[in-house]
């Protein structure tokens, strides 16, 4: 009896060995296979998604790094244009794609803006989407119409605060990253003004002109001729730094309204679980890139800073950009459909 239980317990001893053995022999096996698939990487053609109709600023962005980077992973970047609810089409293919690398997005503060929104989607944009790096941004330039006698953020937030109930501001529309600048904006300087949306920055800069609006926050680049020809008078650029197209024109956070920083950006993501290896090779590879003079200079031509950095400081600018226009958003009272 005795040495039967010792030979059962011996059995069963073996056999968990056995087991554990086996169990340390798959995750080697797939630890050699993962690593075997990121030293192989890329060995296909790459999917970058641009969420927006072709020609646009955002494919312009996308096509200036596609090319280098083709380039430098002897693989044909290929950007697809698939457009549709504010980039949200767009989105959702990429995030629910195979997570190994092989499609990316470009995305921009659209995305932070419409989780911060509570913009009902079909994927979460930070569980599943990864960060890769950050393209670059663009300040807006705070604009007011030749009739408003402002020339200065000083004086349009004391024009602000004596004329309570008679100050208008444009956005590109209700929820843009135009109108949380604008938002942002009267909230730091203890004033008031009536959000009035538009379909777009043109129809906001012929209201400016004809003197419906007293400011607001524009893509510098349209705006530039109006500026220049006197149209419209830039008080300042939304950034924490100069923008090169204006270097006469101060800051927001310099002249008047200390900590605003507003900077919309792009930048590429792809599926989440998509192999670390993977995303590392992109990352330093568009870093080295971005540091090219001719890349900036193409971008900058395109109204963006050429930035850089890590994956993970890009994770964090996107999760610091969402709790902040949250807090926009509810302090405003902005609902969209």
């Amino acid at each position: 009896m005795m040495l039967d239980m010792i030979k059962n317990d011996f059995a069963f001893f073996l056999t968990r060995i056995q087991e554990a053995v086996i169990g340390l022999l798959v995750v080697a096996a797939l630890v050699v296979f993962g690593t075997a698939q990121a030293s192989d990487y890329p060995n296909k053609a790459i999917r970058l998604v641009v969420p927006y109709t072709p020609g646009g600023p955002a494919d312009s962005i996308a096509r200036t790094v596609a090319e280098p980077l083709a380039l430098k992973l002897k693989q044909a970047v290929v950007v697809e244009n698939k457009p549709g609810a504010s980039g949200a089409i767009g989105a959702a293919l990429v995030a629910s794609a195979a997570p190994d690398g092989y499609t990316l997005l470009l995305s921009n503060i659209s995305d932070a803006v419409a989780v911060a929104l509570g913009v009902k989607l079909t994927y979460h944009f930070q569980k599943d989407l990864a960060p890769i790096i950050l393209l670059g941004d663009t300040p807006f330039v705070l604009i007011a119409g030749s009739s408003v006698k402002v020339s200065s953020v000083k004086e349009l937030i004391e024009f602000c605060k004596n004329n309570p109930g008679k100050v208008n501001f444009g956005s590109s529309g209700t929820g843009s990253a135009s109108q949380l600048a604008g938002e942002l904006f009267i909230s730091m300087a203890g004033c008031s003004a009536t959000h009035v949306p538009y379909k777009g920055q043109a129809d906001a800069t012929m209201a400016l002109m004809g003197g419906q609006l007293t400011f607001a926050f524009a893509n510098p680049v349209p705006a530039l001729p109006q500026i220049k020809s006197g149209a419209l008078r830039a008080l300042a650029v939304s950034s924490k730094t100069s923008y090169r197209s204006l270097p006469d024109t101060p800051t927001v956070n310099q002249d008047g309204l200390a900590g605003f920083d507003v900077s919309p950006w792009f930048g590429l993501v792809t599926a989440a679980q998509t192999p670390a290896a993977a995303i590392a090779r992109l990352q330093n590879e568009l870093a080295e890139i971005l540091s090219r003079p001719e890349i900036q200079d193409k971008l900058f031509r395109l109204g963006v800073q050429a930035k850089g950095g890590s994956s993970a400081d890009f994770a964090s600018l996107i999760s610091s950009d969402i709790k902040r226009w949250k807090k926009v958003v509810q302090d405003a009272n902005i609902k969209v459909e």
